[in-house]
């Protein structure tokens, strides 16, 4: 009688902070402006008229195209960006309830881990390929009490997780060899059954590595190539700590991609950075399997962040969830500590601390984020595009670099004066003329070339307010240039917008 009362009371606190948490994501939405990264997803599913393009359009991505499938699949039906929005929601809702069915912890640790910055904040509110693969790594996790019956599902679902982006092949790839480690001891490593599931993995990273490698024209390694192995290696030293130990700096609107220990002083945040690697063997030291794993999980990490250089929230977040995953895998393992720790003293009590502590930084910084996103605009994109809509509707759109955002919102693309055409998302192959960008003269130049031949007045947007009103070109014509309006005061920094009518 009792475990029935237990069962059910475990059922409906599952359901009621599902729908909690979707209530609050939803919110969260409406009053989220999505940027660059977020629309540019969606502009290549949109501007893609079939999945061959679309394999086409994404090839200097290094992503996996499973999201930008996903959608290609939406855009068919409408061209409104909020769809994009709600479908993440409804993926980060699900990945929400088989945390809540699936994970081994009490309530109170789930209630600070879904309410937390990075699934409620960074994973949540902003539209990316992120959440994708955590919701596949939590139903790979819910198979891996039963991992030797069920080993293929669970290979299944560690590939396609490791199919929305690099970052979850690393993990998957962790505790695929942690399995193997197992397997071998075992002397079932050539099992069939477990073949089965390797030789699935095995084709899984090969479609992942088609994906992901960029034509050789693509600029995407341009930055890096001339950085020193120095340099390449402090990207990722960092991220421990601010997976960890996630406070943005609350102090300006601003706040996001920050960490307000590294603003306050890099030196000594680098000090305790440093300590904090020593923070698997406190807490992991009784389970050298799950140790391993962490550490293994860490270095591969720590290999992303050297090739990619792309070291920012989002990413950091990866090596939170490996703690989340060490934690909820090491229910499965009996105790087999590290034989230096045999005399280290009972240490769960700490444990509990360290782990709650952490929690709790990231339900107060993602408290603190989701309210200063629901009170100030993330980009301007959704206020500029409104404006143009009511006040005009029908005038072509002109930007000095391009604005994938305002072109979400809409509906079609905008000409770039920096490329000289018509372009929605990003072309990483295509390099912007800093000449245009860096004088003004020649931008006034290539924009009167563009309104040459133009019959009606077009609306101009910029970063970069225009000084020369009055500009004259005598190989050219003489045009007006109309001050509009600005935008400013936005979360993202450097997006205070300037709109222009030219004639």
């Amino acid at each position: 009688m009792n475990k029935t009362i237990s069962l059910i009371f475990s059922s409906r606190y599952i359901y009621l902070l599902t729908a909690l948490f979707f209530i609050v994501s939803f919110v969260g939405i409406i009053n989220h402006e999505i940027w660059l990264d977020e629309a540019h997803h969606w502009l290549l599913a949109r501007e893609s008229s079939s999945l061959n393009e679309l394999l086409y359009n994404t090839r200097y991505e290094g992503h996996p195209i499973l999201w930008n499938i996903l959608l290609f699949i939406i855009t068919r039906f409408t061209h409104d960006v909020f769809w994009m929005q709600c479908f993440h929601v409804i993926i980060s809702t699900a990945t929400i309830f088989v945390f809540l069915k699936k994970a081994p912890f009490n309530i109170a640790f789930k209630i600070l881990f879904i309410f937390g910055y990075f699934m409620l904040f960074e994973y949540t509110l902003l539209s990316r390929n992120y959440m994708l693969g955590v919701l596949f790594l939590f139903l790979a996790l819910s198979y891996y009490k039963e991992r030797k019956s069920k080993f293929f599902m669970l290979c299944l679902l560690l590939v396609i997780a490791s199919n929305t982006h690099l970052i979850f092949f690393v993990i998957s790839s962790g505790i695929m060899l942690l399995i193997t480690i197992e397997h071998f001891k075992a002397g079932k490593l050539f099992n069939k059954k477990n073949l089965l599931g390797y030789s699935l993995f095995f084709i899984g990273i090969i479609v992942l590595t088609i994906q992901i490698i960029p034509p050789k024209d693509s600029s995407f390694f341009n930055e890096i190539n001339n950085l020193s192995v120095f340099k390449r290696s402090l990207k990722g030293f960092i991220s421990l700590w601010n997976g960890l130990i996630c406070v943005p700096d609350f102090r300006t609107i601003h706040f996001w991609n920050t960490n307000i220990f590294v603003n306050l002083s890099k030196p000594l945040t680098a000090i305790f950075a440093l300590l904090i690697y020593l923070l698997p063997i406190l807490l992991f030291h009784k389970k050298k399997n799950i140790l391993f794993f962490v550490f293994i999980t860490l270095i591969g990490m720590q290999a992303f962040f050297f090739v990619t250089q792309r070291g920012n929230a989002r990413s950091e977040g990866v090596v939170f969830l490996i703690f989340i995953i060490g934690l909820w895998i090491e229910q499965y393992y009996s105790s087999n500590p590290l034989k230096i720790t045999n005399r280290i003293k009972e240490t769960e009590v700490l444990k509990k601390i360290i782990v709650y502590s952490i929690l709790s930084i990231h339900f107060f910084s993602g408290t603190i984020a989701y309210a200063i996103d629901y009170k100030y605009p993330f980009t301007p994109a959704k206020r500029i595009a409104n404006y143009i809509n009511n006040h005009h509707p029908d005038k072509i759109i002109i930007t000095d670099f391009w604005d994938a955002p305002t072109s979400s919102y809409k509906g079609h693309t905008i000409y770039s004066l920096c490329q000289q055409d018509y372009k929605s998302f990003c072309h990483w192959n295509v390099i912007c003329k800093t000449d245009i960008l860096n004088s003004e003269e020649r931008r006034l130049e290539v924009l009167n070339a563009f309104m040459k031949n133009k019959k009606t007045s077009c609306i101009f947007i910029t970063l970069k307010p225009i000084t020369l009103l009055d500009f004259h070109d005598e190989n050219l014509n003489e045009f007006q240039i109309k001050f509009l309006t600005t935008f400013k005061e936005s979360i993202i920094p450097n997006r205070d917008y300037t709109i222009y009518e030219v004639n």
